[in-house]
């Protein structure tokens, strides 16, 4: 795909059902996990890339209000949950902030705080991804999983006057709040109730093969760094 094409037209329509179905979630992953018994939570902050493909027009100019990709500080929270001797299920919830705005084409892209008719955005990214563990010392071990991760994005602050309806509906249509991840973490263990480690993240925007815009695949993938700290119950 070419980062040089005007995406089509997009409908806009304001979204409710993906709102429920954020709700639904939390619960179901909260009551899933006290059932299951959690091992341990862990508190986490970091920083991610949200890829920006849709920066130069069609005519090779620069499209208005577009930022270049930004990066963004994020803090999160998670639970484990042992499902076997290696395999563990850790649901998580990252909360970052991103500024979007809408271009002439309808596409909403990233924008920075001096643009006028933006959205603050607050990006929940759920994760339930499923781990595998291995110990490579006494005291170190790496892990490495899937997730069917979601992202949901939810309208703060306007700046200027938005159309604060079509910047949201625009976040859902086409499913784009789904991203399947995959991430690696390597854990150091300092005493058996207190754990330290770092986890990468790349998530995956797959709804580009069905959404219809010219941009390359890399457009709105999110990749991430997080340094965390684990507490064994």
């Amino acid at each position: 795909m070419s980062a040089s094409s005007t995406p089509p037209a997009l409908l806009h329509r304001r979204p409710g059902i993906p709102a429920l179905l954020f709700g639904l979630l939390l619960l179901a992953a909260a009551d899933g996990a006290w059932a299951l018994s959690v091992s341990d939570i862990e508190a986490r902050g970091g920083l991610i890339w949200v890829g920006n493909g849709y920066t130069v027009d069609s005519s090779g100019q620069p499209v208005q209000f577009s930022d270049v990709s930004p990066l963004a500080g994020t803090v999160g929270i998670d639970f484990g949950i042992p499902l076997s001797s290696r395999l563990t299920w850790r649901p998580a919830l990252d909360l970052f902030g991103i500024q979007y705005a809408e271009t002439s084409s309808g596409k909403v892209v990233p924008t920075q705080i001096e643009s006028a008719n933006a959205v603050l955005m607050l990006n929940a990214l759920v994760s339930l991804p499923f781990l595998l563990t291995w110990d490579v010392g006494s005291s170190l071990s790496i892990s490495a999983g899937i997730s069917p991760s979601l992202l949901f994005r939810i309208p703060t602050l306007s700046y200027g006057n938005p159309d604060r309806g079509a910047i949201t509906s625009y976040m859902y249509q086409s499913l784009r709040f789904l991203y399947p991840e995959i991430q690696a973490s390597l854990l150091y263990e300092f005493q058996k109730t207190f754990q330290f480690g770092i986890t990468l993240r790349g998530l995956y925007p797959i709804f580009h093969f069905w959404d219809g815009e010219s941009v390359p695949f890399w457009d709105q993938m999110l990749v991430s760094g997080v340094l965390f700290l684990r507490f064994v119950l």
